[in-house]
């Protein structure tokens, strides 16, 4: 695992621009920009353009489709990452609340690189095989959620308890119990990261698992 870590390390550094240190804890455009740049570089996100909304959503999708190709493209993601926060430093907390979606995006992504990393790594492909079989269920997920939080925000921690259910159901049925409780997480952690008032258990019998064209409208 090592040995592909420090390869993806070296051939970031091979291309990576050489960014400014932050001067304080204020988020800086010009740093930030850098950064993700780099970020982008380091896993040949070429299709990703346009804004910082559209951008994030973009990385997510393609992140996505690395964490479910193999083991060492995820193990590249988490180099990427970790670069990304260090090239940061201090201004990475402001950075990241620049936009909802930049938080929900990185502490998402975040998971399967801490705490969720064993997980990912020894469950024989089938975490992996759930978000390229089940891209689409996912999307439709995050797109009800989505739609539901800016048609009446007073419903916000109700919806957010659905999402997750909906988010644990392919990873359920993909990868068994230890499979549902990751993709529980992994959606978890980055909504709550925007949305803390909103408190939410990722367990096995979570009452809320249903697909989602079954998530209420």
């Amino acid at each position: 695992m090592l040995r592909y870590v420090l390869l993806a390390v070296f051939v970031g550094v091979l291309h990576a621009d050489v960014c400014k240190q932050p001067q304080g804890r204020i988020c800086e455009v010009d740093v930030y920009n850098c950064c993700d740049n780099n970020f982008g570089m380091a896993l040949n996100l070429t299709k990703c353009n346009g804004n910082l909304w559209d951008r994030v959503n973009c990385y997510r999708a393609e992140i996505e489709n690395m964490f479910g190709t193999s083991v060492d493209g995820g193990l590249t993601v988490c180099s990427a990452w970790s670069d990304w926060m260090k090239c940061l430093g201090r201004t990475l907390q402001d950075c990241e609340s620049v936009k909802f979606h930049v938080m929900q995006g990185a502490n998402s992504d975040l998971f399967p690189l801490r705490p969720g990393l064993d997980t990912y790594v020894n469950n024989d492909g089938t975490i992996r095989n759930v978000f390229i079989n089940y891209a689409s269920q996912l999307q439709r997920c995050r797109d009800t959620f989505s739609n539901n939080v800016n048609t009446n925000w007073e419903n916000r921690c109700a919806d957010f308890r659905e999402l997750i259910g909906c988010y644990q159901l392919p990873f359920q049925t993909g990868a068994g119990i230890e499979g549902g409780w990751w993709g529980c997480e992994y959606e978890r952690s980055g909504v709550t990261a925007w949305l803390p008032e909103c408190s939410e258990q990722c367990t096995a019998t979570n009452n809320n698992i249903r697909a989602a064209e079954e998530l209420p409208q």
